[in-house]
């Protein structure tokens, strides 16, 4: 149990166990793998009453990863199954974006890995964790059209429920979530920890605060130095 300083914050003397950090699981495995199957369908069925046989796949670093590798499989897989056994050709590139601020402010958004591959008049499909302000997103989606994309694509494995608009018309979500816990698992993180779950955790709100956060990460920097 954690003791709390005058002020009443947290004073973190170690780092929190999962059952001290979680409140909930917010989406099972299960869950998780029926809404892949879901999304799977609705996009192939989408590309081939398009007519859209070929697709640039972006996968948006690091938390998007496992997400992608699910999904894209999936797609694949129904179009497959879909077109009598026709095949979707496809070209992967990922970006990492990084931003500076908090939501009370204008947020600078800095590229970290930028695209290898040439969107201009491609069709594009990006893969994105989850949705917040969805300014870092938006910005992404602006670059891609500035960089000449024919048609962009977007699927969100969770977005928050709130006011924030995605500039973008085609979107498919796989989860809406409208707590305003943090979230980790299944390629979302806590402080670099627990990407790897294999349910998506809420994290209690008591952990998703500032000074709590940096205290974690102070023990963390302390280990890996160790």
């Amino acid at each position: 149990m954690f003791k709390r300083n005058p002020d009443g914050i947290l004073v973190i003397d170690h780092i929190p166990t999962n059952d001290e950090l979680f409140e909930k699981v917010a989406y099972t495995e299960e869950n998780f793998d029926d809404m892949i199957e879901k999304l799977g369908r609705n996009i192939a069925e989408y590309l081939l009453a398009q007519g859209k046989r070929e697709l640039t796949e972006i996968v948006v670093l690091n938390g998007a990863q496992i997400f992608y590798d699910s999904l894209s499989l999936s797609i694949k897989d129904w179009f497959h199954i879909l077109s009598d056994g026709s095949r979707l050709k496809t070209r992967r590139d990922s970006i990492r974006l990084s931003s500076y601020g908090d939501s009370t402010n204008q947020k600078h958004i800095e590229i970290v890995k930028d695209l290898d591959i040439d969107a201009t008049d491609q069709t594009v499909i990006v893969y994105e964790d989850i949705a917040d302000t969805c300014k870092t997103l938006n910005f992404f989606m602006r670059l891609l059209r500035k960089r000449g994309a024919k048609e962009i694509l977007l699927t969100v494995m969770i977005k928050r429920i709130t006011d924030f608009i995605i500039e973008n018309n085609i979107i498919w979500t796989g989860f809406e979530y409208s707590g305003q816990e943090w979230l980790c698992g299944k390629g979302l993180d806590y402080l670099g920890m627990h990407r790897e779950l294999n349910s998506i955790m809420a994290i209690k709100k008591q952990f998703c605060q500032d000074e709590v956060t940096k205290q974690i990460a102070q023990l963390l920097k302390s280990k890996s130095i160790a």
